[in-house]
Parts: C-alpha cells; structure tokens; sequence
C-alpha cells in the first residue's frame, strides 16, 4: 500500500513540474526546417510530425501540412488543434 501512495505522489510531481508553462505562451516562431520559397520555386507538400506540448507529448504529436504552390512566395500550413476532435466536431 505504501508502495503505491509513493508512485502516485512521484507521478503528481512529475506531472506538476511539467507544467509551468501552457501551450498559448509557447514559441511560434518558424524552426526553418521548410524549403524557402525564394529559392524553391516548385510546388511542395510537406508533412510534419512533432511532440504535442507538455506532458501530453509523452503520448501523442502534433501534426501539420505546409503546401507551397508553384512559383508561391510563402507556404500555407493546414493544421487540427484540439483534443477529442472526432468527425469534424
């Protein structure tokens, strides 16, 4: 029993300390892992995959579309934000 009241109190702690900061004041600043549209002049889709925020990116990421069409001087980014996001709701 004690076992287990140890556990959950290092899990609380864990979890807690993972926390200090939310998604909403994160970096948005680009990680310039994109072709430049200035020096690509092609078509492009790319896909992305990171670490969701937090402790949820222990369990799930993150992910996103970039489409530059030809000769376009910037990309457009299709993205779903949201948890329990099922059928478009």
């Amino acid at each position: 029993m004690k076992f287990k009241i140890i556990i959950t109190l290092i899990t609380i702690v864990i979890l807690a300390g993972c926390s200090n900061s939310d998604w909403r004041t994160a970096s948005r600043e680009s990680a310039g892992i994109a072709v430049d549209p200035a020096e690509f002049s092609n078509a492009v889709i790319e896909f992305y995959a990171a670490d969701a925020f937090s402790w949820r990116g222990w369990f799930a990421v993150h992910t996103w579309i970039a489409v530059k069409p030809k000769n376009a001087e910037e990309h457009t980014v299709y993205e779903v934000v949201g948890w329990r996001v099922r059928r478009g709701q």
